[in-house]
């Protein structure tokens, strides 16, 4: 196991006096809300530990009673401690409520949707705790999976971020390297907690007031599963939020006490923030109190920035430079919101086309931006119709995206007006289809949350109130549901240029099958594939294509 302590010059605290009998070494807080498969997952790995000197806190932030029924039920163990909020908290103040229950000597705050990686995870961190008494704050490497347990990445902070890390904290304000609280374990520090007012830079925040004046340990040993770019997950709202993440940069500053020709340092960064929001965005930063008190320094990165912005915006609306860049060639989209990079991949296609102001029918959108095939061509100007049966998706969709069309419906072809739709643990899961939902549940790590009527109308029917021509683009994913919607859709009245459909079978026992069916049907209906990342195919018309540009 490789590890790094932190800065030698600093002096180490005072050693925290010994533990009470019966004060336990680690407390493993959990704030949940809802999704209760995902917090048993959470739970179990934590159980499963050989380490066994900890206790376990949950502290239930949810809606519904389903949490609390469920560990009632399924544990035992006099570790374990339940408390269900009375009033709903939110997060940080939900993470807050957890650690203020905590009673040993080391904290750790554990999302629920996070677990450890195997039964030595915490015989590791303790290893390294023991190995570096001085250290009131551990960390280590994390294998990022998206919320269908997939592997997307490992997280580990390189050598010269760990050095970087014992010149000076203020380093993380930049780039957080350290990762998400799931892989932190602090020393208890009484009265200690998050600050409740930020989303962006909670972690961040916290972990420069933990290693102010102390030492660290790093091990590059990945003991922690955490869940990225997941729909349910809070920062995905803030990622796309460019006014949120500038004024929490703004709050945050004055705790680096930056002084000196050092200041200026910081001009770029914060000019690059305010470069990457948009006009609605650079408004609200005008206007944020925390703009009108930042310091110099931060406040000329920021109107640099927005200059720059505004300034960039005239030049690329300008007729000179549309002919000097040849805008009308192809040029992939910069940013990718698909699983698997589908998004470039259509608005490439739909360029070639000639389609430079696009319409589209997002069946199945899900999150406005999380894993979305047409969040890309909305920020570049195209608009459509989203169709989405959830009715808090449905919601975060209108409010994300205004100059879309957003349906609460579901897409149907028996005939019938409403339909089940059954909600599941991750709500890019949702189905329809209870066989489905009762297969999703079988693989142990998704579970039915709840089951809401919706209103359902015919796939033709929607095409011709919503459209008075075939939308450009067709995103569908409907989550078993593909293929008869396909074969009711009448080709001979509505052919869009482009589909993207989800042409793979998810499982979680790697049984996965590609559904050969459905390119069968499209090619008999004379699309030709254009791509296929296995997961979805990319269909494009043969008339389309004959008439692309030369």
């Amino acid at each position: 196991m490789s590890s790094a302590p932190g800065s030698d010059a600093k002096s180490p605290p005072a050693a925290a006096p010994a533990p009470a009998h019966g004060v336990p070494r680690l407390s493993i807080c959990i704030p949940a809300y809802e999704q209760c498969a995902l917090l048993v997952r959470a739970i179990d790995s934590a159980l499963a530990q050989r380490f066994t000197d900890f206790e376990i806190i949950v502290t239930d932030d949810s809606v519904s009673d389903e949490i609390e029924r469920t560990v009632k039920e399924k544990y035992t163990d006099h570790r374990l401690h339940y408390q269900r909020n009375v009033q709903r908290l939110g997060s940080p103040m939900n993470w807050n409520r957890a650690i203020s229950l905590a009673r040993g000597e080391w904290v750790q705050v554990l999302h629920h949707d996070d677990g450890f990686v195997d039964d030595s995870s915490l015989d590791a961190f303790i290893a390294l705790i023991d190995d570096h008494p001085a250290a009131s704050f551990v960390f280590s490497a994390a294998l990022a999976c998206d919320d269908r347990g997939n592997l997307l990445f490992r997280h580990v902070p390189t050598t010269a971020q760990i050095a970087q890390l014992r010149e000076s904290p203020a380093c993380l304000f930049r780039t957080n390297f350290v990762g998400a609280p799931s892989a932190v374990l602090f020393r208890r520090r009484d009265g200690f907690q998050f600050d409740p007012r930020l989303r962006w830079l909670v972690d961040v925040e916290g972990y420069l007031r933990l290693l102010k004046d102390a030492t660290f340990a790093f091990t590059a040993s990945p003991l922690v599963r955490i869940t990225a770019r997941a729909s349910h997950q809070v920062t995905r709202e803030a990622e796309a939020d460019g006014a949120l993440q500038a004024g929490e940069n703004l709050q945050v500053y004055p705790l680096l006490k930056v002084g000196g020709l050092q200041r200026f340092g910081y001009l770029e960064h914060f000019a690059r923030l305010a470069w990457a929001t948009s006009a609605e965005a650079a408004a609200r930063i005008r206007r944020d109190p925390r703009f009108l008190a930042a310091p110099a320094e931060a406040k000329w990165g920021i109107r640099c920035g927005l200059a720059a912005r505004a300034l960039a915006e005239r030049v690329r609306a300008s007729a000179a430079w549309r002919r000097l860049r040849g805008h009308d060639r192809p040029q992939p989209a910069q940013d990718s919101y698909s699983q698997c990079g589908e998004d470039v991949i259509v608005d490439f296609l739909l360029r070639w086309l000639g389609n430079e102001r696009a319409t589209y029918l997002d069946i199945g959108a899900n999150h406005p931006t999380s894993l979305n095939n047409t969040y890309a061509l909305y920020r570049r100007g195209h608009t459509g119709v989203l169709i989405e049966p959830d009715p808090q998706l449905f919601r975060q969709l209108v409010a994300k995206r205004p100059k879309d069309k957003a349906l609460n419906i579901a897409i149907g072809v028996d005939g019938k007006k409403t339909a089940e739709l059954y909600q599941m643990s991750s709500r890019t899961l949702n189905t329809l289809k209870p066989a489905q939902a009762s297969e999703y549940e079988q693989y142990g790590r998704e579970k039915v949350e709840n089951v809401v009527q919706v209103e359902q109308r015919h796939i033709n029917d929607v095409l011709a109130s919503e459209f008075g021509r075939a939308p450009d683009f067709v995103s569908l994913d409907v989550e078993g549901l593909d293929l008869p919607i396909l074969q009711a859709w009448d080709f001979t009245l509505h052919r869009p240029a482009v589909f993207c459909i989800e042409t793979l079978t998810f499982t979680q026992n790697k049984t996965e099958r590609k559904l050969q069916e459905i390119i069968d049907l499209m090619l008999a209906h004379d699309y030709r594939v254009y791509a296929d990342t296995y997961i979805n195919t990319i269909f494009v018309s043969s008339e389309a294509w004959n008439a692309r540009r030369a």
